[in-house]
């Protein structure tokens, strides 16, 4: 997945936003995030990181 937008750096002990990065600034203007679907007609680089599961 694709995601646009800002990230936020946050402070754990306070809450308070410590940076704020736009993903414009990343090479292709966006950050890749695993949809982590286990099925692979969905999504089938992330069905291959779950293969070797069993339930």
């Amino acid at each position: 997945m694709r995601l646009r937008g800002d990230i936020h750096t946050v402070e754990t002990s306070t809450g308070r936003i410590t940076a704020i990065t736009s993903t414009a600034d990343m090479p292709d203007g966006v950050i890749y995030v695993p949809c982590n679907n286990r099925r692979a007609v969905v999504c089938l680089s992330c069905a291959e990181t779950y293969r070797a599961d069993t339930y």
